[in-house]
């Protein structure tokens, strides 16, 4: 359990050289990371995993790298990863204007909703312009794959393995998923280029004032990948913000069309997406959760069968 308190921020505000600290408040949303908002214009999230490798330096590496882009990022000011301070390694960014589209959704007019999700899909396809020379995680620890199908591969059966062990699966549903990934492989051995993967590119993760884009950010899952992978939750858009799905999507083909096998491809990240969601962030006890999610992920797999 973390046991990190307000007390601990001036000595890292001293640190970094960034004056006094006048006020400090907790973010209405994020619960992975501990997070302050300092002086309304910082933001500090500490990684108060058990990770030797802090997740943040993905986030970093991206937040750089778009830099002068246009892109709505915030500016790293600080990576501590030295834990000379705190126990937990931490990242401070400077604070971008606006609220969580999924908080503001319900009070937006229609124009600005649509013009909002469209604006969301621009920047998704924008982000998606960023190659790199390999497929796998950003950060220099990393895993690399010598194919976008070993990556996924990968990703499927660290799941897989966890929910077997918990018998939230059973060796039938996962024998059937991998003859639909053996039946697709090719598709996915044709992803020879690593682009950027938001990883988690939702209404929670961009911010906006008035229908315009404020801001991207937790790019902490990032990775380099096929683009199509952050349409995974696609599903999930429209629980979140209704009528969402058909802008955003208008306005990423608007810049960066959609391949023949995009859809094929998206329906096998959703499932694969459901399998870590059983096998990770659904509660075993939970018996109507575990069964919701099961039959989203039967419904999917039946369709790609």
């Amino acid at each position: 359990m973390c046991s990190l308190t307000v007390d601990i921020l001036p000595a890292l505000w001293k640190d970094a050289g960034l004056g006094v600290i006048h006020s400090v408040a907790r973010p209405q949303r994020g619960s992975v990371n501990l997070c302050w908002i300092v002086n309304d214009a910082y933001v500090i999230r500490f990684d108060t995993s058990s990770r030797e490798v802090s997740r943040f330096e993905s986030e970093a590496i991206v937040y750089r790298r778009l830099a002068g882009s246009g892109i709505p990022v915030p500016e790293v000011v600080r990576l501590d990863v030295s834990k000379r301070l705190t126990p937990y390694h931490y990242l401070i960014t400077t604070k971008l204007a606006g609220t969580p589209i999924i908080d503001s959704w319900p009070q937006l007019p229609e124009s600005k909703r649509v013009e909002a999700a469209r604006a969301a899909g621009g920047y998704l396809a924008r982000l998606h312009e960023y190659g790199f020379d390999f497929i796998g995680k950003l950060r220099s620890s990393g895993s690399r794959f010598p194919g976008w199908y070993a990556y996924v591969e990968d990703y499927y059966r660290r799941y897989a393995i966890r929910a077997l062990q918990q018998a939230i699966l059973s060796p039938s549903i996962t024998g059937r998923i991998e003859a639909v990934l053996q039946k697709h492989k090719p598709r996915l051995e044709a992803i020879t280029q690593g682009f950027l993967v938001h990883s988690d590119y939702q209404f929670e993760n961009i911010l906006q004032q008035n229908g315009q884009i404020t801001g991207i950010i937790d790019f902490e899952w990032a990775f380099a990948g096929d683009p199509t992978a952050d349409f995974c939750i696609q599903f999930r858009w429209d629980e979140m913000c209704p009528g969402s799905v058909q802008p955003l999507r208008e306005g990423y083909a608007s810049k960066r069309p959609f391949d023949a096998d995009h859809e094929i491809r998206r329906r096998i990240y959703e499932l694969l997406t459901h399998v870590e969601t059983i096998a990770a962030w659904v509660d075993p006890a939970n018996v109507e959760q575990v069964d919701r999610t099961r039959r989203q992920l039967l419904d999917t797999l039946r369709g790609l069968e």
